[in-house]
């Protein structure tokens, strides 16, 4: 069973997102690396 705020939580999700987080803790496979050019181009 879930308490109020859970279920909140599963209805609405995180109220924000940070971007910038996203985007220091990416992990890069499959040889991209932030340098290569359709990783800059996805975090614009």
């Amino acid at each position: 069973m879930f308490d109020e705020k859970e279920v909140e939580f599963l209805i609405s999700g995180l109220g924000e997102i940070n971007v910038n987080d996203w985007r220091t803790y990416a992990i890069y496979k499959g040889g991209y690396t932030p340098e290569n050019a359709v990783i800059q181009w996805f975090w614009k």
